[in-house]
């Protein structure tokens, strides 16, 4: 597309008349807007709430996840009436308390991925997505191991 300004100067524009939008760029950042939203309801509505800041010391978060120090006496013990409202618990053992199938794979349900290894004992952090966990478990004859993971 081009237009004459007069004999010597010349308009010619060279962007495209149409676009097609087919790249879920806007569905992604709608989808990961609404994943910040859950995050910060978990953070501010339940966990500051239940424990208060004093108790309750956010270490890292990402995406989709929330990493804690709370200073308790028994966590699962604190989590148990509101687990069936804000928890999916059906990875525990069976024989845990927590245990429940009720919420299994819902959205906006929070799961704890260590649930299989037992609570997490250290933590190290240095960077975004650099981090590394040691988590305590028993293993058959009850002895106590510890365990490190980190991430792939």
């Amino acid at each position: 597309m081009f237009q004459i300004i007069n004999d010597d100067l010349t308009m010619v524009h060279l962007g495209k008349q149409k676009i097609q939008m087919i790249k879920p760029i806007f569905a992604g950042m709608v989808i990961l807007d609404i994943a910040k939203t859950v995050v910060y309801e978990m953070h501010y509505n339940y966990v500051l709430n239940k424990f208060s800041s004093d108790k309750a010391k956010l270490l890292f978060t990402n995406t989709d996840s929330l990493m804690y120090l709370i200073e308790t006496d028994d966590i699962y013990e604190d989590i148990l009436p509101d687990a069936t409202k804000h928890f999916d618990c059906s990875e525990y053992p069976e024989m845990h308390k927590l245990y429940s199938t009720a919420n299994k794979k819902k959205l906006s349900k929070w799961k704890y991925e260590n649930c299989k290894t037992g609570p997490i004992r250290q933590f190290v952090s240095i960077r975004a997505k650099m981090y590394s966990l040691r988590c305590e478990r028993k293993s058959a004859q009850g002895k106590r191991n510890r365990q490190g993971l980190s991430p792939a």
